[in-house]
């Protein structure tokens, strides 16, 4: 077994370590918060001194705290190992529930496999893991996203063995793990929410809400933790995304549109790269069909003999199972419509209940007697998935790390605004003031951040300044106007991107104060 357990554990090692040598998007935002809280030495929420709107960031801190506790010297690396770390507890808290529950209440006698090596490599090759959708998930820096699905596992997992078998005390543990993901990430809150709902509805009882309810008051009226203002800002970062994706001006807005589902085949045809960015990021039941081979085959079960799901159930532990399984399916369903889209990636409400399908598979193929080659080649079947993933997404940064990657284009850059004092930098795209913002002295310059809440009007000034998200107005005299800005900071690449989607910037008439190979300064 401990052999078994060391080599599963190595093939999970292997397939992540493959997705945290790349970038993110989001790393610099989240090295900017780091810095932040480095700063503040507090992970309460602050108002941020160097941006331009006055307000707090409002983003779950405990991650970035963690990794802040650090010499900065380590954050980058740290901060994504760190998502193995967290990868790898949620694989052994998989292995320590399942032997418990296959050693004392489901005892099979099997050929190849026992269930709970099956189980855990299952979980840990698990291709939801590691999404094609969004990348960022092991590569961004802090593992905001890995801590929440272990904290999420811990939470349910409590809270069955006190619910089931009547232990009430362990309620306790619930609640300090639910705490500590409404400080960890914003998604997982959602996650453990949702499907309380769902479990109060299905059992009848308020138990479930209940508990939920209470941790998140106890979450508030914890001093110094600033839970209030994190819950306020999502509020009003819903109220934001539904009216992005109304008005076209959001990262989602376009999934699951009916006429993207109908020309699949013509796409498919005649134009195959749209077909797989379609397939693979804007359709959620195409992502999830090859993202959640488990999912798919359990439910060819169902349709082919609905009363074998019926005995399965007569089992107490098993029901419960079945009702998680079940209640991250019907949120999937719901968040996948145009309505709900403001809730975020539907698929991704599967990274944290997998383990609950995996049980699910593994029990009705031993209960019912079923060829346990299955298990091996789904394992097989996942393994190439990840591979896939793994080369769809980054080939094209695997090229360019065949290259020198230094950024001297970048330090040019940081090299002239260290010159100057007291500028009102806004960027294009906006989001590249986090990054610049990291490498100067929080007392030089002010910056446009995005995603900053103030008091009156929250995040707001983001749908009256920005024509999509992170591509400002072109009205560059507005901003002067409207913020004191006095310089602007353009990316090249990012200005092409913004003329394929049709926004136009004429910085004719603007001094140009630096340029190079990548970036252009312009005085206003």
């Amino acid at each position: 077994m401990i052999i078994q357990i060391f080599i599963v554990l190595v093939i999970s090692i292997v397939l992540r370590i493959m997705f945290i040598i790349f970038s993110s998007t989001d790393e610099y935002s989240h090295l900017w918060l780091i810095n932040l809280i480095k700063r503040n030495k507090s992970i309460d929420q602050k108002i941020v001194s160097d941006s331009i709107i006055k307000g707090y960031r409002g983003y779950p801190p405990l991650p970035s705290f963690i990794i802040s506790i650090l010499p900065k010297k380590h954050w980058v690396f740290i901060g994504k190992i760190i998502n193995i770390v967290y990868e790898l507890l949620s694989i052994l808290f998989v292995f320590l529930v399942t032997y418990y529950l296959f050693e004392n209440i489901f005892v099979f006698k099997t050929d190849i496999m026992t269930p709970v090596i099956a189980i855990t490599l299952l979980y840990g090759t698990a291709p939801i893991l590691f999404p094609v959708s969004y990348t960022a998930r092991l590569s961004r820096i802090g593992g905001d996203r890995t801590i929440s699905t272990f904290l999420c596992l811990i939470y349910f997992t409590s809270f069955g063995i006190a619910f089931i078998c009547d232990l009430y005390w362990l309620y306790i543990i619930c609640a300090f793990a639910g705490i500590l993901i409404i400080l960890s990430s914003q998604f997982g809150l959602q996650y453990i929410l949702f499907t309380s709902i769902i479990l109060s509805i299905a059992y009848l009882n308020v138990i479930p809400i209940a508990i939920i309810l209470l941790t998140i008051l106890l979450a508030i009226l914890i001093p110094r933790c600033g839970v209030k203002r994190l819950l306020l800002r999502k509020i009003d970062h819903y109220g934001w995304y539904i009216k992005a994706n109304k008005n076209k001006k959001s990262n989602v807005w376009d999934r699951n549109r009916l006429r993207d589902i109908v020309l699949m085949p013509y796409y498919f045809l005649k134009d195959i790269k749209k077909f797989i960015n379609i397939f693979t990021k804007k359709i959620t039941i195409t992502i999830v069909i090859y993202s959640m081979p488990i999912l798919i085959i359990i439910l060819l079960w169902f349709v082919i003999n609905p009363d074998n799901f019926y005995i399965l159930l007569k089992d107490k532990i098993t029901l419960f199972i079945f009702v998680l399984s079940l209640s991250s399916i019907i949120i999937f369903i719901v968040t996948s419509l145009k309505p709900f889209l403001f809730l975020g990636q539907a698929e991704r409400y599967f990274e944290h209940s997998i383990f609950y399908f995996d049980l699910i598979f593994i029990l009705y193929i031993y209960r019912f007697k079923l060829n346990e080659n299955i298990i091996l080649w789904v394992i097989l079947f996942q393994i190439i998935l990840v591979l896939f993933n793994f080369l769809f997404k980054n080939i094209k940064y695997f090229k360019m790390k065949l290259y020198d990657r230094k950024e001297v284009e970048f330090d040019e850059l940081i090299s002239f605004l260290n010159k100057k004092k007291s500028m009102r930098i806004l960027t294009i795209p906006t989001k590249m003031n986090f990054k610049i913002a990291t490498h100067i002295d929080e007392k030089r310059h002010k910056y446009y951040y995005d995603n900053i809440s103030s008091k009156i009007n929250g995040i707001r000034y983001m749908d009256e300044d920005q024509i999509i998200l992170h591509y400002i107005k072109s009205d560059f005299n507005y901003f002067k106007m409207k913020y004191g800005i006095n310089m602007i900071i353009i990316k090249k690449g990012d200005i092409k991107y913004a003329s394929k989607k049709g926004i136009r910037y004429n910085f004719k008439g603007l001094e140009k104060v630096f340029n190079n190979k990548e970036y252009s300064v312009y005085k206003l």
